[in-house]
């Protein structure tokens, strides 16, 4: 009778020399896709940040700039007032 061990073993180690770095190789890939989809995402979140602190900046300023010129018509219809007294 012969032992299956020795066949067993051979069968084993052929199975994970060919099939491991395989796996490997497109776990690797996987990895490198993802990385780059992360990475794409990341800019695309930094660029809309840009965006909506820009438009915040914009806002800010215009508010300001109506308010200043409120400011200085009150100022013109009150002294408009006071001179009418």
């Amino acid at each position: 009778m012969v032992s299956g061990r020795p066949i067993d073993a051979a069968v084993e180690d052929l199975l994970l020399r060919t099939i491991i770095p395989t796996e490997l190789e497109l776990s690797l890939a996987v990895e490198r896709e993802v990385d780059a989809q992360a990475a794409s995402l990341e800019a695309q979140w930094k660029l809309r940040l840009e965006q909506a602190e820009y438009e915040a900046r914009r806002a800010e300023r215009r508010y300001k700039a109506k308010s200043s010129r409120r400011s200085a018509g009150a100022s013109r219809t009150q002294n408009a007032n006071t001179a009418c007294n």
